[in-house]
């Protein structure tokens, strides 16, 4: 079977999806990574293929803007106003991700898509192309617990919806 992984982030976000597509090969399966560009040795050096995703957004994160946005936390109010400031620089850095995404699927031509939820569109993507997509968490990001804080907002005391 033929595998994409799509992720984006951090080396926190990519290492596991790394060692995910290892173990994958391992399996028998041919796997294409993609992710930001600023991961292609990385990935490359675990033999896996690689799908070339755009730096922008991260990129933004590593503005002074960026690294107080995610440094410091705060309230929820104080992360609305720092993530306002940020919008417009996001919105087509957003974008190229999504595009990137697409762009990837159409070069690995794969029988299935397994993501990370910062990769969103990936869901529509598979439709899309009419295969089956896989949601791969390593921490409860998207469903979060009582033991385990939504990490965007870390100081809302939103309980365990």
């Amino acid at each position: 079977m033929k595998i994409l992984i799509l992720t984006y982030g951090s080396r926190g976000d990519v290492q596991p999806y790394v060692a995910l597509g290892k173990g994958l090969q391992r399996a028998g399966h041919a796997v294409t990574l993609a992710t930001s560009s600023r991961f292609r040795a990385f990935v490359e050096d675990h033999g896996l293929a690689f799908q070339p995703m755009s730096d922008t957004l991260l990129s933004l994160i590593d503005t002074d803007e960026g690294k107080d946005l995610l440094e410091n936390g705060g309230t929820f109010f104080g992360l609305a106003r720092r993530g306002v400031r940020l919008m417009k620089r996001m919105r087509p850095a957003n974008e190229a991700l999504l595009r990137d995404s697409g762009q990837a699927a159409q070069a690995a031509d794969p029988d299935l898509i397994v993501f990370h939820p910062k990769t969103a569109g990936a869901p529509d993507i598979a439709e899309k192309l009419g295969i089956a997509c896989l949601l791969a968490t390593p921490i409860p990001i998207v469903v979060p617990t009582r033991d385990w804080r939504f990490p965007i907002f870390p100081n809302v005391p939103l309980g365990g919806w």
